[in-house]
């Protein structure tokens, strides 16, 4: 019998082409934009044994409740965990994956274009332009 894999929401159209042709998992997922409404979460998470969540999604021991002695991993498209009740994760030896770290470049990379932009004066080179 296939894993029974969740995701709370459609991925980005490569990951999810990606995840839709994997043969060896069964895939239930909320098939709208945005955040999944608690109710429906708790009702697709039943007899899963994996969740990929967004950050939008509470992890809970109502949700892992739900879901069932057959969760083995709950994973976030977030760096942070917020969202999840980690002491709920230790208590029942569940393993939670985050993406850590993903964004350190892109931070980096705006703090030194806004230092630029602050040391060269740009938004006042921007209101001369326009006049």
């Amino acid at each position: 019998m296939a894993p029974k894999v969740l995701l709370t929401q459609i991925l980005p159209p490569d990951s999810q082409k990606l995840i839709e042709s994997a043969k060896d998992i069964e895939l239930v997922y909320w098939d709208k934009t945005g955040a999944i409404p608690r109710e429906k979460f708790l009702e697709l998470a039943k007899g899963v044994d994996g969740i990929l969540c967004m950050l939008t999604d509470k992890i809970d021991s109502e949700l892992l409740d739900a879901a069932g002695p057959n969760l083995k991993v709950v994973s976030t498209m977030s760096v942070g965990y917020d969202h999840v009740d980690l002491s709920e994760f230790r208590k029942r030896s569940i393993p939670l994956g985050h993406t850590p770290g993903v964004l350190t470049d892109a931070v980096a990379d705006i703090t030194v274009l806004l230092v630029l932009a602050a040391a060269r004066r740009i938004r006042e080179g921007f209101r001369a332009v326009e006049k």
